[in-house]
Order: C-alpha cells, then structure tokens, then sequence
C-alpha cells in the first residue's frame, strides 16, 4: 500500500487513503514538517522541555485556540518528541478537532498506528469525532474500516 495510506498504517484493505478526501491534502506529514517561523503564541516564550510541554498542550486543551494556534502547538510537540503517550496523542487531536483541523487529526492517528505509539479506542474515538466536527463522514468511515 502506498505509504500514509490507512492500509498502510493499518487502516483499509483496499488501500484508499484519507488523504485522497477533499480537503485533507493541507495535513502535513508531520515526521518531516518543520514548525512554522514567527511569534510564538502568546504567554508561551520560547520554553523547553517539561515546561513547553504542558503550556503547548494547555493551547490544544484551550477552546479558545485558532486554527493557527492548535497547528502551531502540535508541531512544536511533534518536532520535540514531546507526544508520546496515548493520552497526550488525544489530547491533540480533541484540539485539533475544536479548531477544525480534522485532516491533520487523522494524521495524528495514521502516525500513531504506524509508528505503533499506541492508538487505542480513545485516540480513534476522538480522531473520528474530529472528522465528524468537519463534515467529513467518509474520513471517518475511512479511519473505521
């Protein structure tokens, strides 16, 4: 299967990808993204480690957060190793979800599969709510299957 597809990361059989759904193509691959030049959101400073952590993941929590703000905020995470656990993996894509970022959300989830970070049913779950938040019913039906 061709690679980011879900039969790739474990997803269909039949090898359609999620990104070959309007709209998904603005997900970046995050492995080899670069974070975004410019301001740093605002309070965050150019922290390090536990400290950027929490405040990073504190902006995705945030119902408040921009699209901008959410993108900005997973990959300060994903370019710092800083997403590792199942939970914190959910916790991003809820955020991502809330800020409509559905395709970057089924990233996160086909990242996880692959890279066997461990995608459990919550992270699906929240993967598939944030398809849903975007109108994009056959991204989640994709993600399911």
């Amino acid at each position: 299967p061709p690679e980011g597809s879900l039969a790739a990361a474990g997803g269909t059989s039949s090898g359609r990808s999620w990104r070959d759904l309007p709209g998904a193509a603005a997900a970046p691959a995050y492995r080899t993204s670069r974070p975004p030049h410019g301001p740093p959101v605002a309070g965050l400073g150019e922290a390090h480690g536990v400290g950027a952590k929490r405040a990073w993941l504190d902006v995705l929590r945030s119902v408040e957060a921009s699209p901008d703000e959410a993108r900005r905020a997973l990959l300060e995470l994903r370019s710092r190793g800083l997403l590792r656990t199942p939970k914190e993996l959910t916790i991003a894509v809820k955020g991502l979800g809330r800020a409509s970022l559905w395709a970057e959300a089924a990233r996160v989830l086909v990242d996880a599969r692959s890279s066997g970070a461990g995608a459990d049913d919550i992270l699906e779950t929240a993967t598939i709510s944030a398809c849903e938040k975007g109108s994009q019913w056959e991204a989640a039906l994709t993600l399911l299957s």
